[in-house]
């Protein structure tokens, strides 16, 4: 499914609050009735996603990765984006945000080992070693309007 360039498409920003765990609970059969409504064949996917209680919420989140048509490292800055968005709006904590993209989001060069000095920021300024957590807030905002100069935003 093509998507508008500058929009993360519904189904990369739901599953990427399921991985958070900040998806409210109507969001998925919303978004399944919305993506049923425009199709003239249901696919398997849909089907899997539309039974109530059939997957745990880390496989809808892969399912629905797999609906979009964007690439993997484009859905990674599309996810260094709605982190910086959602830790703006106070809808999650920095520090679940950085550990959730150290950890599951690989990104292509240069922005790769950005997240690794983005956690780095967070942990020195959580230790008291150098820093502040301000600044670990500054470097997400940079990263991601690095990565929304690539990606959907």
């Amino acid at each position: 499914m093509p998507y508008d360039h500058g929009v993360i498409p519904d189904e990369i920003a739901l599953a990427f609050r399921l991985h958070l765990g900040i998806a409210q609970p109507a969001e998925l059969s919303d978004l399944v009735d919305r993506r049923i409504a425009t199709t003239d064949r249901v696919d398997s996917i849909l089907l899997e996603l539309a039974t109530p209680g059939a997957l745990a919420a880390e496989d809808i989140a892969a399912r629905l990765v797999t609906l979009s048509s964007l690439s993997p490292p484009v859905i990674g800055r599309a996810y260094v984006v709605l982190a910086d968005r959602y830790v703006r709006e106070g809808r999650v904590s920095i520090d679940r945000a950085v550990a959730f993209l150290e950890a599951q989001v690989e990104l292509p060069r240069p922005y790769g080992s950005d997240i690794g000095m983005l956690a780095d920021t967070l942990y020195f300024a959580r230790s008291g070693t150098y820093g502040t957590e301000d600044d670990a807030r500054t470097a997400l905002r940079h990263l991601a309007a690095r990565c929304a100069d690539h990606a959907p935003s």
